[in-house]
């Protein structure tokens, strides 16, 4: 598949260029070179998932991964997974979570901080977790770093967080247990983004359980750039940290616009990107094809097929030891194209 070139000019400026450069092995002169590269790969390798062909959407994976093709398609192939495979992701846009977004859990700052970083804010505490499931926070999580990405100079520079845990409880705590593992592997190793810092202020008493859990599902390379504040006079630290031009004035700089309606209309005006986004990603209509295009034979050499086929990809795992030949056939877009789970049996 040839790459969409028609609408793509590299919008980075000169500091982010030669940060790129410096940093990431970007080349102007061979950067569209590798996004080719990766698509080609990507139809070799992985011919079950339709890439989205702009070189503004591959350039994100290439720089995260230092333009290293094989890192890339690795990450490009796990973020399409977790599209597929993750409830209420297949169909993600801005819309379809519009009252969580109301709630203004996590946000976006409008201005970077003195290293040039983009960051995001959350307050975990405002979560209400009678109202919303905590597969709701993932989804939100996931359409924020969609926005932040969608600036090319954020896909070089990273991103910083800030996490005020006020009003924090054990009953936030035990719901997001539930996806500590996907928050993780979200952001290391799923979604293109470089993860610079990540601050916690008002730690609430279990702290420690929340960062012990995060060590599990976390590389010690991503650990380490998180940092706790346990100090109540929090605001002193961040402007040293941060700058106080950045940051709003609840977190101690001199920002006193509404913040969060800002990042909440950023969040709005990637509707149209992530509707046009829907049409990307793994084809069971691929999948379906090549377990059904020779049927012939017992039920037991065609179940032996398709578990050939899972275990020759990288996408497919964890199938259930005895799947029949029924199962496959009246459920194949549930059993053979994800990683079936185990409450769907």
């Amino acid at each position: 598949m040839p790459l969409i070139l028609d609408n793509y000019q590299c919008s980075l400026s000169e500091r982010y260029l030669e940060q790129a450069k410096r940093e990431l092995n970007e080349d102007p002169e061979t950067r569209l070179e590798y996004c080719q590269k990766l698509l080609d790969a990507m139809s070799i390798s992985n011919p079950e998932i339709i890439v989205n062909p702009d070189p503004k959407f591959l350039l994100r994976f290439l720089r995260t991964k230092k333009f290293n093709l094989d890192r890339a398609q690795e990450m490009l192939v796990q973020y399409y997974t977790m599209r597929y495979e993750e409830k209420g992701f297949q169909n993600l846009t801005p819309s379809s979570i519009r009252s969580l977004i109301e709630e203004k859990i996590g946000g976006i700052l409008p201005n970077r901080d003195k290293h040039g970083r983009t960051v995001n804010v959350f307050f975990p505490g405002k979560w209400n977790i009678e109202k919303y499931e905590a597969i709701d926070l993932l989804k939100l999580n996931f359409l924020l770093l969609e926005s932040a990405v969608m600036d090319e100079n954020t896909q070089v520079s990273g991103i910083a967080s800030i996490g005020n845990f006020e009003d924090h409880t054990l009953g936030h705590f035990l719901k997001f247990v539930t996806i500590a593992k996907k928050i993780g592997h979200l952001f290391d190793g799923v979604f293109p983004v470089r993860m610079k810092l990540s601050m916690m202020v008002n730690p609430p008493s279990i702290i420690g359980k929340i960062m012990s859990l995060l060590t599990t599902v976390m590389s010690k390379k991503i650990m380490s750039r998180f940092n706790i504040i346990t100090s109540t006079d929090f605001k002193d630290e961040l402007v040293e940290i941060f700058g106080e031009d950045c940051l709003p004035i609840d977190f101690g700089g001199n920002d006193n616009n509404d913040y969060m309606e800002v990042s909440n209309k950023r969040l709005y005006d990637l509707e149209e990107y992530m509707q046009e986004q829907l049409k990307y990603g793994i084809s069971t209509s691929f999948i379906r094809g090549h377990l059904l295009d020779d049927t012939r034979g017992s039920a037991e050499s065609f179940v032996n097929r398709i578990y050939k086929l899972i275990a020759d990809s990288k996408n497919f795992h964890n199938l259930p030891e005895k799947v029949s030949q029924q199962e496959i056939l009246t459920g194949i877009d549930t059993y053979v194209v994800i990683a079936i789970r185990e409450e769907t049996l």
